[in-house]
């Protein structure tokens, strides 16, 4: 009992927050990081983030009429469903923890679940925007 956690948060909220006797949980610690993003808005918090992908693959649907994937240019995807073949979801070309922008438009494509969960935090192939094999 009260024994000091130590989380790393950098890979998965974007922040490290380090060794805090108060914080026992996880989940402590996501309303903690929840809290100090709304003072700092540079930090990742995943309630805006996913408020954000909705608002964005709204619009794309509006302008567009369809959500493609960039990848593998599947085409039809959903904003909402449980069916992770056909969800769609947001994937930055550049990945964050290489140095990308979280928020930059220019920096996020359309993509379904399966090549997002592919590609994870790796880097386009050079010269060629395509999923690596």
């Amino acid at each position: 009992m009260g024994q000091a956690r130590t989380w790393n948060l950098k890979k998965r909220y974007g922040v490290v927050l380090g060794t805090n006797p108060d914080i026992q949980s996880p989940a402590a610690l996501v309303l903690l990081v929840k809290k100090l993003s709304k003072k700092d808005k540079t930090l990742f918090n995943p309630f805006r983030w996913l408020a954000f992908r909705k608002k964005y693959l709204t619009k794309l649907l509006c302008i567009l009429g369809h959500i493609e994937c960039h990848y593998c240019k599947k085409d039809n995807l959903l904003i909402n469903t449980k069916d992770k073949d056909q969800l769609a979801t947001l994937d930055h070309v550049i990945p964050v923890s290489k140095g990308g922008a979280l928020w930059d438009h220019r920096n996020l494509v359309p993509a379904c679940f399966t090549c997002n969960n592919k590609k994870a935090d790796k880097m386009p192939v050079e010269g060629n925007d395509v999923l690596p094999a």
